[in-house]
């Protein structure tokens, strides 16, 4: 978790909202697909 620590340091909540929204629209999509 390190990471998302530090990119909420370099870029703001507006730039980890930008990073994450597509991570879990991909995470949910790949979910879907294996059936889980």
């Amino acid at each position: 978790m390190d990471t998302a620590i530090r990119i909420l340091e370099i870029f703001g909540p507006l730039g980890a909202v930008a990073l994450a929204g597509p991570a879990i629209i991909f995470l949910c999509f790949y979910q879907n697909r294996l059936g889980l």
